[in-house]
C-alpha cells in the first residue's frame, strides 16, 4: 500500500526532528538541511529563515536554500519599520499565504515589500515561528514558476517547519550557552575582583542575565537589587553615581533601600552593554561617602 503525501511529510518531519546532524551547534547548516528538504517537498524554488534581531529593529536572514543560486552567502536584513505593518500581521497569523504576488490587497503589498519587490517570486507562504513564547522570525517558501493555491497539507507542512526551525533554535542556543557559562562566570569574577582591587573595596556584583556574580553581599540582597535595577528602565541607560545613600531623594533611592542594612553609604552602578543591548549591571559600593568617577563598563563576551 502506497503512502500518502500526509504520511511521507510526516515521515520527513520525524526523520528531521531526530537527525542528529541537525542538534549540534552549527545552526547555519541545520536550517540549510531544514530548507533543503522542504523546498524539495513543497517544490519551491526558496526557503528562507528571517529571525528577529535582539533589538527588536531587523528581521535578519540567518539562512536561505534557493535551488538556482545555491546557499546565501550574503547577509540580508530589513529594517522593521519599513514593514512595520508586516510584524503584528505574522504575528497573529497562523500563516499568510499569497497565490499570486501580481495581487492588490494590504497582504500583497506588504510581502512584496519585504520580499523586495523580487519580481521572480509568483507565489509565497509565510509562518512565524516562536521561541519560549516570543515572536522570533518567520519562515518564507517561495515560488518562482508560477502561481500557486496552497494547499491544507502546504501550510501544515510548513507550520511543521516553522516548529521544527523553533525547537532548532532553542537547542541550539540552550546548548552554546550551557557551554560557555563556566567560562562566562570565571570572566566575570575575575573582572569583579580587579575592580574591587583596584578600588580597593570588598563588596560588589555583576548581574548578567540570570547569572550572579557576588562579593561581599548576601546572595538575596544582590538578588533583590538586580531584579528592582532591571524593572527601572527610567534609571538603567545610564551610569548611576551615588555618593551618599542616607540623602538620596531621587528615583535611586528605591535601589538604595535595598542596600542599607548591608552597611552601604557610597555606590556606583553602570550597565553592562554588548552590541547596544543591555544585558546586566555591575554595582560596586563603599561603606564610607566615595568621590565615584562614572565609568563605561563593558565584558568581551
Amino acid at each position: 500500500m502506497s503512502k500518502t503525501t500526509y504520511h511521507i511529510r510526516e515521515d520527513v518531519i520525524e526523520r528531521l526532528s531526530t537527525d542528529p546532524l541537525l542538534r549540534g551547534d552549527n545552526l547555519g547548516f541545520a536550517l540549510q538541511k531544514i530548507g533543503e528538504t522542504s523546498a524539495d517537498i513543497l517544490q519551491v524554488e526558496d526557503v528562507s529563515f528571517w529571525q528577529l534581531s535582539r533589538t527588536g529593529e531587523h528581521l535578519v536572514c540567518i539562512a536561505a536554500h534557493n535551488s538556482v543560486q545555491g546557499p546565501s552567502k550574503t547577509v540580508m536584513r530589513i529594517n522593521v519599520s519599513e514593514i512595520k505593518d508586516y510584524i503584528p500581521t505574522i504575528q497573529e497569523s497562523l500563516y499568510l499565504t499569497i497565490s499570486d504576488m501580481s495581487g492588490n490587497t494590504n497582504i500583497h503589498r506588504l510581502a512584496r515589500k519585504f520580499l523586495q519587490e523580487d519580481d521572480d517570486i509568483r507565489a509565497s507562504l509565510h509562518v512565524p515561528f516562536f521561541v519560549n513564547g516570543a515572536f522570533n522570525g518567520v519562515v518564507q517558501f517561495n515560488q518562482v514558476g508560477g502561481t500557486r493555491n496552497w494547499s491544507l497539507l502546504d501550510r501544515v507542512f510548513a507550520c511543521q517547519i516553522a516548529d521544527l526551525a523553533a525547537d532548532t533554535i532553542r537547542y541550539t542556543v540552550r546548548m552554546v550557552d550551557e557551554r560557555y557559562i563556566p567560562d562566562t562566570l570565571d570572566l566575570l569574577g575575575n573582572t569583579l575582583d580587579n575592580l574591587l582591587e583596584a578600588l580597593e573595596l570588598s563588596d560588589g556584583m555583576i548581574r548578567l542575565d540570570e547569572i550572579p556574580i557576588t562579593r561581599g553581599y548576601k546572595p538575596e540582597v544582590a538578588l533583590r537589587f538586580a531584579n528592582l535595577y532591571q524593572s527601572l528602565p527610567i534609571v538603567t541607560d545610564q551610569t548611576l553615581v551615588i555618593q551618599d545613600i542616607n540623602t538620596t531623594t531621587d528615583k535611586t533611592q528605591q535601589l538604595v533601600e535595598v542596600l542599607k542594612d548591608e552597611e552601604v553609604r557610597s555606590a556606583i552602578v553602570a550597565p553592562m552593554v554588548v552590541n547596544d543591548d543591555r544585558i546586566g549591571c555591575i554595582l560596586v559600593s563603599s561603606p564610607v561617602v566615595m568621590e565615584w568617577f562614572s565609568f563605561d563598563f563593558s565584558v568581551p563576551l
